[in-house]
């Protein structure tokens, strides 16, 4: 849990936004929303107004425990959910990662040399397509054959 207040927790959630565009937001006077972020209490109504606004998760701006933004919250099936709910839920965190995965791979293709990563159909790597080019293993073998036989210089 947090030890920051709900005022810190309201300022980092609303980050380079002005008092007047929260107010906008929430239906609020810009000089309450000022009050509010210098300790007088919010009204319900303000505080949904904001989560919503901003998509922030109400547990951590109220108590500071969890993630702040509702987009970095995991839902989990229920062990009495259905087949089908469980399977969906899977296949949103799946569809969540491979953006992810695609930017990790096209990292590894890069330090591995290649020139571009296999072409992909729907997240899938295609087996059509030209073969990516590899450029660096043909060099990297000879020199890692010639070194495997030098005793490493820190091993003493």
């Amino acid at each position: 849990m947090s030890d920051t207040s709900l005022q810190q927790r309201l300022r980092a959630a609303m980050g380079r936004r002005t008092n007047r565009e929260i107010g906008e937001m929430t239906g609020t006077h810009p000089e309450t929303v000022r009050r509010y972020l210098h300790g007088h209490p919010p009204r319900v109504e303000f505080l949904a107004a904001f989560c919503e606004g901003l998509q922030i998760n109400g547990d951590w701006l109220l108590t500071g425990r969890g993630r702040m933004h509702r987009t970095e919250i995991r839902p989990r099936p229920d062990r009495n959910s259905t087949a089908d709910a469980q399977l969906e839920a899977a296949f949103t965190a799946i569809e969540r990662i491979i953006p992810r995965i695609e930017r990790l791979e096209v990292a590894l293709h890069r330090l591995e040399g290649r020139a571009e990563p296999r072409p992909r159909t729907n997240g899938v790597p295609s087996s059509h397509g030209p073969s990516p080019v590899v450029v660096v293993p043909h060099r990297a073998r000879p020199l890692a054959k010639s070194l495997s036989g030098r005793r490493r210089a820190d091993a003493d």
